[in-house]
């Protein structure tokens, strides 16, 4: 993302902007009643807040006619801008639904930022990137294993709109970053929100509506066969991300070792996807299958199972 020259400071562009999308997230979480419509809208404007604050649009993809276009055309560029932040923010959302996993993919995600910004000797964004992972991780100790305290819809909004505009900032500091490697680094949540757009596209489902067909929820599935079933629900959450974390953790770590490397980034970024696709369609299946769910409950000895038993967690409902 090559975009235009950053005129204001880091920290002011993401308080203020993330501070819509959190009140928002905070309503919903208190009331239950703020509908996905208005909640897209508070993300949009809170794009626009982050443009306005910024000066900053999206000018360049590494796509060539695109390119052209949204230089030739601030409009189009100030449009993609906004669709883009709003995505990533409620993208963010959609992996909130186990125990540390919103906090794994937050923490490693601002880490490789601070990685790709101190590559590129830009210390400001570095410091903000770092001081967000740090708060994540405290957050997280309280999250992971037992879940006793919840990010919510006010916090995942927030720190999703932080990292994209972090990503956004740091690539306008330094024009030479490939795109894909800004896609890798804020991997796990753009692959979920496509593999959920085109399931409900295929299931003819509204965009909307919620369900239960992420891929951290049939993964939980699975361990809650392996172990004592539904019974077992709260520790099958918590280890749901011990299962994910190495999807999770990868392909950031890649889009900071690949920042000046466009050929590979891009070969990395497939890679990516198609590791995440084929794990998907596989559990997808796998969750289908009555013998396959009979063979891996055996896979697990009674005594392992047993011990289980007793264990007390918390979850947030998903």
């Amino acid at each position: 993302m090559t975009l235009v020259t950053v005129t204001r400071g880091h920290d002011l562009v993401l308080i203020w902007s993330g501070l819509i999308v959190f009140l928002i997230g905070a309503w919903e979480d208190l009331s239950g009643s703020v509908s996905a419509r208005r909640r897209l809208i508070a993300s949009m404007v809170a794009a626009m807040a982050a443009i306005v604050l910024s000066e900053t649009t999206i000018t360049r993809l590494d796509i060539r006619n695109l390119d052209l276009i949204l230089s030739a055309a601030p409009l189009a560029s100030l449009l993609l801008t906004i669709l883009l932040s709003a995505a990533y923010t409620h993208a963010f959302n959609l992996i909130d639904g186990m125990n540390g996993l919103s906090s794994a993919a937050g923490i490693s995600t601002a880490f490789a930022l601070a990685l790709a910004a101190d590559v590129h000797d830009q210390a400001a964004i570095k410091s903000t990137s770092l001081l967000l992972a740090a708060t994540i991780s405290g957050f997280s100790i309280m999250n992971w294993p037992k879940g006793k305290l919840f990010l919510g819809d006010g916090g995942a909004y927030f720190v999703g709109h932080t990292l994209f505009w972090i990503a956004v900032m740091l690539a306008a500091a330094v024009p030479t970053l490939n795109i894909a490697s800004i896609i890798l680094i804020l991997f796990w949540p753009i692959a979920e929100l496509s593999t959920t757009v085109i399931r409900r596209l295929i299931l003819k489902s509204p965009l909307s509506k919620p369900d239960r067909l992420h891929i951290h929820q049939i993964v939980r599935r699975g361990i809650e066969i392996a172990t004592i079933g539904r019974k077992a629900r709260p520790l099958a959450n918590a280890m749901t991300t011990l299962c994910l974390l190495p999807l999770v953790i990868v392909p950031p770590l890649l889009g900071t070792k690949l920042t000046n490397d466009r050929s590979t980034a891009l070969v990395s970024l497939a890679l990516c996807f198609a590791i995440y696709a084929t794990s998907y369609i596989t559990l997808v299946r796998l969750a289908s299958s009555y013998k396959a769910r009979r063979a891996v409950s055996k896979l697990v000895p009674p005594p392992f199972r047993r011990a289980f038993r007793g264990l007390r967690f918390q979850t947030r409902r998903s």
